[in-house]
């Protein structure tokens, strides 16, 4: 991806346009933070279409940024030249807010009204795997899902650097979920990157300290590239700036309203933004995202998945960073980005929730009346996954780490599947026993169907 063109100097344009001859006249019916199709354009973007009638690119993008600079909001951060950040929330963004406030109280509801609580706790399992499997892949990770997801339930030791990076950011989202109610300090932020990183670094002590002078770093597109797209503040600065962050993370009534999710999307940015380590910049980012969310009561965060939807639209992701940067440091480029983002994943939440309900149904049907009143949700998940892979094996840690539930209950499930109902086959290869799903498990389910139990 190519640093975008950055636009044309506002004070120049400003200083042509004003000793035209009623100018700015035919400016004001144009004056819009967005164009006719409600878009946050940059520069780079604006220039290749049609201005309006009567109007050159450079007055209409004049126009826009005159709008913009009507409503900009002002952070306290400032770039490496010293120059401040800057947001603005126009009605789209304002709208967006609205509707995934709404979308996630309606989703929290349909999570509280499922069968069984189980099925909402292995619905935010799921997400929390998903997060740390994602995560690592957007920085190179390369171990398949099936493969991590297996590793996470089983408690099963990695084997190289990608899977490692996937189990560090799994304990990573663990920490948070522990701990995110606490004031962010630097020290917390530390710990997650320690977290994150541990074991992963080619310079082991690299992990849970800012990167120091010697250690030049920047941003590329992609491995391979001469150019960086972003080359972040110098390390001595690194220390005033983390405090900085924390101050505004944890400041509750400041002068300025900040939306909680758009603070949260600002921690996102201010970390890439910064760089304060050597490696493992965007999942800390990620993290602190989570992080805020948490602590400002949106706990429908932790169903959500925001690296899944980022992985699948990387190149937009990029590019929010940069026409952030090249804007003036205007951050609404980046909010607009992460705020699509998590309406994707409240989207795909709402769709798995409904399957999960459908599942229940499903299940029922397949295993009949007197299974079906019999078994608890987690065993008719685990039997609907059976029928799919038979010659699976599970285990008592594995069903518990599935489900979030004791060993005990774990125990209870598996046993009861294996040794009352006959419905999975029970083997001990080694020094635990381990219950594999059969291949003539549906024939096993008709001996049930109209028997009393």
């Amino acid at each position: 991806m190519r640093i975008p063109e950055s636009p044309p100097d506002f004070a120049l344009l400003s200083d042509r346009i004003g000793k035209e001859s009623g100018a700015f006249a035919k400016l004001v019916p144009h004056f819009s933070p967005v164009d006719y199709k409600g878009r946050y354009l940059h520069w780079a973007e604006l220039k290749r279409r049609t201005p309006p009638e009567g109007l050159s690119v450079e007055e209409w993008w004049f126009a826009t940024k005159l709008s913009r600079s009507m409503t900009q909001k002002k952070l306290p951060f400032v770039d490496k030249r010293g120059t401040g950040f800057v947001f603005t929330l126009p009605d789209m963004v304002q709208r967006e807010l609205e509707w995934l406030g709404h979308a996630g109280e309606s989703v929290a509801v349909d999570l509280v009204d499922l069968r069984n609580p189980a099925q909402g706790r292995s619905i935010r399992l799921q997400a929390l795997i998903d997060e740390a499997i994602y995560s690592s892949q957007i920085e190179g990770a390369t171990t398949t899902r099936v493969v991590a997801k297996e590793m996470i339930r089983q408690k099963r030791r990695p084997v190289d650097k990608s899977e490692r990076m996937i189990l560090n950011n799994y304990d990573a989202m663990e920490y948070i979920r522990s701990r995110g109610d606490e004031p962010l300090t630097p020290e917390i932020v530390f710990t997650l990157h320690k977290t994150l990183t541990e074991g992963t670094l080619a310079i082991p002590d690299q992990a849970g300290r800012f990167r120091r002078p010697e250690e030049q770093v920047a941003v590329y597109w992609r491995e391979g590239d001469l150019t960086p797209v972003h080359s972040p503040p110098p390390a001595a600065e690194l220390p005033v700036r983390l405090e900085r962050l924390c101050r505004f993370a944890n400041e509750q009534d400041g002068i300025v309203f900040i939306h909680p999710l758009v603070k949260a999307i600002i921690l996102h940015f201010m970390i890439g933004y910064d760089h304060p380590f050597v490696d493992g910049n965007g999942r800390t980012a990620r993290a602190l995202f989570y992080w805020q969310a948490l602590r400002s009561g949106y706990s429908l965060i932790e169903f959500l998945s925001i690296s899944g939807a980022i992985k699948k639209r990387k190149k937009e992701y990029s590019a929010s960073y940069l026409h952030s940067e090249t804007d003036g440091n205007d951050l609404t480029y980046f909010i607009i980005d992460q705020l699509e983002v998590i309406r994707l994943e409240i989207e795909r939440l709402i769709d798995e929730v409904q399957y999960k309900a459908e599942q229940t149904r499903d299940a029922e049907t397949i295993l009949g009346q007197e299974l079906g009143r019999r078994l608890n949700f987690r065993q008719k998940e685990l039997l609907r996954h059976a029928l799919r892979h038979p010659g699976y094996e599970y285990s008592f840690a594995a069903h518990a780490r599935e489900y979030d539930i004791s060993r005990n209950s774990a125990r209870n499930d598996l046993l009861e599947l294996s040794d009352e109902l006959a419905l999975l086959d029970k083997v001990k290869p080694g020094n635990s026993w381990v219950f594999v799903a059969p291949a003539d498990l549906r024939p096993r389910f008709e001996r049930y169907r109209g028997e009393g139990m």
